[in-house]
């Protein structure tokens, strides 16, 4: 158990120091940073001591004391740690993202009648996040993967950009598109004209559009289903004659619950056979920071690469990092979709059989028991690393084999000439197949998303 951990100056309980570690991993899964986790772990202080309650003021129940009667959930399932935290982080988070400081997102998610109350914790929930973050204490480790050992060099390294990479030619559409997703902007081609700018920019302009279901021309809007946080993707169909909208158009979505708000029309496809036409949605996002300085200092895991770094055709252990490690990479793949697990954020420590993966658990378990090094050098037993930590991993680029697309969201593996799947996702994006680590044989939009490699791959 994780020492030092106190709840309202008292040494917190196993199941205490379970509840509090639970939330920092589902936060940390979500993006959070350790003050909003401070956050959060203040308001659970308040509202029932780190201890999962199976009652209290009124019909309240849980670790956040969520009422079933407005809307919270069953009583099951705010009795249940990983489902009440989520359903709390969830507009926590987005509150936090808006401006607000954490304990005023706290209060505009719990309305409650003392919202300076969990400010009180603040102070030891931060002392509590730092133990528990920085203790490793995430399990035990058991038998996955290995075979490649790990060293790691420190270098300085300068922002830099360059057509495609070692051995691989990248043409300028690409190449512009690739930059587009360093810097969270949109490229696309409008009346024949290159348009190259930021999303904040697009998001700004007032909409063309308001979509709805039912509204005239209209025929269906599908989006992420995933009630624990905003749907990033969306489709409409809609009749071509009335809806005519073109890459890079602010667009409206009413009436979808999560999907509700301000969408950027990314592209639309229309056969000449066929009077509907296909248009997908993103959700703007905002511009990332700048890059490091480029005298700061990082440390980068390297997994026993050749000293020829751009060229590596080995990696420790003796196996060639060419198609016969893709090949054991996708069988890694199959052999986690055949267990069929269910999707949750709420079970990402990288064991032998997991209960449950989500997008960055399922890929890491892949590639490591493909013994392939993981970001910040995280090993069989420990919590797995998050999607935007493969952002730096590896090589820019696409893969001969095997790519790994990833952005701050969502990850997944694209397999070119090895195995028939076309890709190892989480989303079922276009195939209609159920959610979870699946192989999945229907292709989907690379837009958005980083793409990496590792060196020989």
């Amino acid at each position: 158990m994780a020492t030092g951990v106190t709840v309202k100056g008292a040494r917190a309980s196993a199941a205490q120091v379970a509840n509090i570690r639970l939330l920092c991993q589902i936060a940390k899964q979500m993006g959070a940073t350790a003050e909003q986790m401070a956050g959060a772990l203040a308001t659970m202080t308040q509202e029932s001591t780190c201890v999962n309650l199976q009652g209290g003021d009124r019909d309240s129940a849980g670790l956040f004391q969520q009422r079933p009667s407005c809307g919270w959930g069953s009583y099951a399932q705010v009795t249940t740690p990983s489902y009440a935290i989520g359903k709390f982080l969830t507009p926590y988070l987005t509150y936090c993202k808006q401006g607000m400081s954490v304990l005023a997102a706290s209060n505009k998610v719990q309305g409650s009648a003392y919202p300076s109350a969990p400010g009180q914790w603040l102070a030891e929930s931060r002392r509590d996040v730092q133990v528990i973050m920085g203790s490793g204490d995430f399990g035990d480790v058991t038998t996955l993967g290995g075979g490649y050992s790990m060293d790691t060099s420190t270098r300085i390294v300068p922002y830099e950009f360059s057509r495609g990479s070692a051995g691989q030619k990248e043409n300028s559409w690409d190449c512009i598109g690739r930059l587009a997703t360093e810097v969270t902007w949109d490229r696309f081609m409008r009346g024949g004209v290159l348009w190259f700018v930021s999303e904040t920019w697009l998001g700004r302009q007032t909409p063309r559009f308001a979509f709805a279901e039912g509204a005239r021309g209209i025929l269906s809007i599908t989006h992420d289903a995933d009630a624990r946080r905003p749907a990033a993707e969306a489709t409409v169909s809609a009749v071509a004659d009335r809806w005519s909208v073109l890459p890079g158009d602010v667009v409206r979505v009413s009436s979808e619950g999560p999907a509700d708000g301000l969408w950027l029309v990314h592209s639309t496809r229309r056969s000449i056979y066929d009077p509907t036409t296909e248009i997908d949605l993103k959700r703007p996002v905002p511009k990332k920071d700048e890059p490091a300085n480029a005298t700061q200092s990082t440390t980068t895991t390297v997994g026993g690469i050749t000293t020829n770094r751009l060229g590596a055709s080995q990696v420790s252990g003796g196996a060639a990092a060419g198609p016969e490690l893709a090949q054991k990479i996708y069988n890694a793949a199959k052999f986690m979709s055949d267990m069929k697990l269910p999707y949750s954020i709420g079970a990402r420590t990288l064991v032998a059989h997991p209960p449950s993966a989500d997008c960055s658990s399922s890929c890491s378990w892949v590639l490591l028991a493909a013994g392939l090094p993981l970001p910040g050098g995280v090993k069989a037993g420990q919590w797995a690393p998050v999607s935007g930590q493969f952002e730096s991993w590896g090589q820019a680029g696409m893969g001969r084999w095997v790519t790994v697309m990833c952005s701050a969201e969502h990850i997944w593996l694209r397999f070119t000439g090895v195995g028939p799947a076309w890709r190892f996702d989480t989303s079922p994006h276009g195939c209609g197949d159920p959610d979870g680590p699946r192989l999945r044989n229907c292709a989907r939009d690379t837009a958005g998303f980083t793409t990496r490699h590792w060196p020989g791959l």
